[in-house]
């Protein structure tokens, strides 16, 4: 289960992928000032959010996996003829 303050990676993705389209539109433009603003905000980012989000993700795959791999196993004789 995810903590409600852990990040959602699809919306890091998208709030990363919008900084960037601005500030690629910000140096085309000539507005120097914004753009290093914006790189700002983009390494703040990249730099707090973005690990906890992957560390997020890798620890949910692992439980994902283990889930899997606990609900593969054949049920214990014992417990199918209790069941039965």
């Amino acid at each position: 289960m995810t903590a409600p303050s852990a990040p959602d990676p699809g919306r890091l993705a998208a709030l990363t992928f919008g900084l960037r389209t601005r500030l690629d539109a910000a140096v085309d433009a000539g507005e120097t000032d914004r753009a290093e603003e914006l790189r700002g905000e983009l390494a703040l980012l990249e730099d707090l959010a973005l690990p906890e989000a992957v560390s997020e993700l890798r620890l949910q795959r692992l439980s994902y996996a283990a889930a899997e791999h606990a609900m593969a196993r054949p049920l214990p004789p014992s417990l199918v003829d209790f069941l039965a």
